[in-house]
């Protein structure tokens, strides 16, 4: 007697909960580049707090710039409403480099962040400016730290 109707409900919940799942996959990413610069820098972090060997004595600063680059670019991404966990990519993507694959790319991942929230039109409620200075050390110091990698 309440089989069917119980039935239909879990269907229906279940048609409901796939097409939010759906929509928000398919979701249009406003600030692409900052999500890739995000995962790329907490990838690079990771990699870099791991890694042994030296880095020129650049660790520490690089570690430094990164954490603030990764707060900044998580401000910017929360001002604007957008999930800063959208990218992910796949061990081929990285193929290109022969070491410290995230170190390597997040560099370029930055500088094109960096122009995309310089290309932007809002000031994301006063902090574009801090984001942008933020990211320009991170491009400096894990510059430095990638050229050191082999020290």
């Amino acid at each position: 007697m309440y089989r069917k109707p119980l039935i239909c409900l879990t269907l229906a919940a279940a048609v409901i909960l796939s097409g939010a799942t759906l929509a928000r996959a398919q979701r249009r990413v406003e600030h692409p580049q900052l999500h890739a610069a995000l995962y790329e820098l907490v990838k690079a972090r990771k990699e870099l707090g791991d890694a042994r060997g030296g880095f020129g004595g650049h660790r520490k600063e690089a570690l430094a710039a990164m954490d603030d680059a990764i707060k900044s670019v998580r401000v910017i991404l929360n001002v604007r409403g957008e999930d800063p966990n959208v990218v992910v990519r796949k061990q081929e993507f990285y193929r290109r480099h022969k070491d410290y694959p995230h170190l390597r790319q997040v560099v370029a991942d930055l500088r094109e962040a960096r122009q995309e929230l310089r290309d932007a039109r809002g000031d994301f409620r006063g902090k574009k400016d801090q984001a942008i200075r933020d990211i320009d050390a991170a491009i400096k110091h894990v510059r430095l730290a990638a050229d050191h990698a082999r020290d």
